[in-house]
């Protein structure tokens, strides 16, 4: 599950919802930067992103998500998040001080099917 944003957009209200994975590598992403390609001169920003009813089983730790002084990434959710049957918390994945406004709502984790 990831947002990628190389160019100026600005990408809101996301939904990664009801998914079971068996193995994940890289299980979620969200990320800023400026690619060589892009025609933008600027990158934009990530706002609004819901991740709900998800049960992953992973051995890898789980992906950064880092903006920047100017492109923030901000307003995530993680409602019903287990990873290999825990709720997902904010010591397992890694962000900065540019990720603003994260929510962790664990309810109840389901076992992976």
């Amino acid at each position: 599950m990831r947002v990628f944003q190389p160019d100026a957009a600005v990408i809101t209200n996301v939904v990664f919802k009801d998914i079971r994975i068996e193995e994940a590598h890289h299980l979620i992403s969200l990320w800023l930067g400026k690619l060589p390609v892009s025609p933008d001169k600027e990158f934009g920003k990530i706002n609004g992103v819901a991740f709900e009813k998800i049960n992953a089983t992973s051995k890898s730790p789980l992906d950064i998500i880092e903006g920047d002084a100017t492109h923030v990434i901000e307003n995530l959710t993680f409602r019903n998040v287990c990873i290999n049957k825990k709720p997902l918390k904010p010591n397992m994945i890694r962000f900065n001080e540019f990720t603003k406004n994260v929510a962790f709502v664990p309810l109840v984790c389901c076992s992976v099917k």
